[in-house]
């Protein structure tokens, strides 16, 4: 197959990945796909890479009309979708008369990503909430204040960290309290489950720190130390580095891999297996581990871009940890509204907006 035009923009990758994505994913023992930059010499162009479980039993393998059985079978190019023609089979070899540009496609084995929470103490405790419902609990990725709500504080962190199936809105979000000696207190409620969304692009929740019932100065304080305040939020981009501070694994930093990611989980339930899919998120160096859910992904210029919500625990394949992009949580509007909670009543969440 000859090739147009190798070095490719990232608007041409997106486009490609809108058309190929779905296709991919669904393919039996596929774990993701996603927009990569590489490099040539002094030449920056853009791949899909394919993640793949490698000792996945080949005759479970689902057949797909555009590939074969065989993940060695993709073909090594894919048409970049235009205006003038539309792919329906990348090997179709009779659709590309009018010469379109390819796009390459890397294929690398990996592990199964985990989502489990981490259930030993950890060593920043301080970010660390939970649920009666998920006590091993996860992290508080920041604090901040919306528009609507100027005066009260919140904090972030993931649907299946203080949500998930059983909570509802409305829920207690417990907290241990750790003196200045670091002994471990009662626990203590700090706040209410205000706002949760598990849908393509999201695993996040909102809790509202309710400091009525918290008469302690100084136990406000220690409730608070260390957690990031988020005051403005930023586009990823591939290559940039970036912070996180989580209760497992404290500070860390990496670099991040895709701005474009769309990642399959498989989830046993008992007999049963539930297929979940993530579409544009972010795939960073491996800096997090269980417990670091709900991470907030700093740029280097301290704005918020992404909310970590899975890492890979494997020691091969490819290493990694993912994260909703910010954007499609904050500064943004919910259509339809997203039910939400606020001092016992039951509101409409049309927008999340920081306040400036």
């Amino acid at each position: 197959m000859k090739i147009s035009r190798f070095f490719i923009t990232k608007k041409d990758a997106n486009l490609a990945m809108t058309e190929y994505s779905d296709s991919f994913i669904i393919y039996e023992g596929i774990e993701f796909i996603a927009v990569f930059k590489k490099k040539f010499l002094f030449w920056k162009y853009y791949v899909l890479r394919v993640g793949y479980l490698e000792n996945k039993d080949e005759k479970s393998v689902e057949r797909v009309k555009i590939f074969q059985k065989n993940i060695d079978d993709i073909p090594s190019y894919l048409p970049i979708p235009n205006n003038r023609l539309h792919i329906t089979s990348p090997l179709n070899k009779n659709e590309t008369k009018n010469k379109p540009k390819y796009i390459r496609v890397y294929k690398k084995p990996t592990e199964r990503i985990s989502i489990k929470n981490y259930s030993e103490k950890g060593k920043y405790e301080f970010l660390r909430v939970y649920t009666e419902h998920y006590e091993t609990g996860g992290t508080v990725g920041g604090l901040f204040s919306l528009s609507k709500f100027p005066n009260e504080l919140f904090g972030i962190s993931n649907w299946h960290v203080i949500k998930g199936k059983s909570g509802k809105l409305g829920d207690p979000i417990y907290k241990h309290y750790i003196d200045s000696r670091g002994r471990f207190e009662d626990k203590r409620i700090v706040g209410n489950l205000f706002w949760a969304s598990k849908f393509n692009e999201i695993d996040a929740a909102i809790f509202h720190f309710n400091f009525d019932s918290i008469k302690d100065e100084i136990l406000k304080k220690d409730i608070l130390r260390g957690v990031p305040i988020i005051n403005k939020i930023g586009v990823p981009e591939i290559g940039k580095r970036v912070l996180k501070k989580g209760v497992r694994t404290g500070e860390t930093e990496g670099k991040i891999l895709s701005d474009n990611t769309t990642i399959k989980f498989e989830i046993e339930h008992g007999k049963n297996k539930e297929i979940k899919i993530f579409r544009n998120q972010i795939m960073v160096e491996k800096i997090s581990d269980d417990g670091d859910s709900g991470s907030i992904l700093f740029s280097e210029d301290k704005k918020a871009i992404g909310l970590i919500f899975a890492s890979n625990n494997s020691d091969s394949g490819q290493q990694m940890s993912l994260a909703c992009n910010i954007n499609d949580i904050l500064n943004r509007d919910f259509k339809p509204e997203h039910p939400g909670y606020y001092r016992k009543k039951n509101i409409t969440i049309k927008k999340l907006i920081l306040t400036n």
